[in-house]
């Protein structure tokens, strides 16, 4: 069951994980911060651990800490973020990074609909337009008024 609310919201929240993933993925957001859905379901498989006659649990933030540190093969998976980061570090944030926010929020919007875990004070979205965002407009011939 969903935080305030029923499993009939199950289809928001794919939707809603599908959104994230598709934000992540889309060649229309540049090539920053840019993971393909295999490689999203790759790391997922990699922040796995066992902890019960074949049940999983994710891995805690230490133990994700230690391997980017000290594991080559699991923090290869992420060397294309990590550039993003340091770009972004930089204060060159892509585009990417606001859509890939806003879809966040739209997953949170949908799994703790009354506030409950995520205040909505913490839910504002990152305006494109402060990103280092190409104009969507500057593709399109201009027109002069007539």
């Amino acid at each position: 069951m969903l935080v305030g609310g029923t499993t009939s919201a199950y289809p928001d929240l794919m939707q809603g994980i599908n959104a994230v993933m598709d934000s992540f993925s889309d060649p229309a957001n540049g090539t920053e911060f840019q993971v393909f859905p295999g490689e999203q379901r790759a790391i997922g498989e990699l922040c796995l651990t066992s902890i019960d006659a074949g049940a999983n649990a994710t891995i805690g933030y230490a133990e994700f800490c230690h391997r980017i540190e000290t594991d080559p093969e699991f923090s290869r998976w992420f060397d294309t973020i990590a550039l993003a980061t340091e770009s972004a570090l930089r204060g060159e944030i892509p585009a990417r990074a606001a859509v890939i926010q806003n879809a966040l929020i739209d997953l949170i919007e949908i799994i703790d609909r009354d506030g409950k875990y995520t205040p909505f004070g913490s839910r504002e979205r990152v305006r494109p337009e402060l990103t280092n965002a190409p104009d969507p407009q500057s593709d399109r011939p201009s027109v002069a008024p007539s």
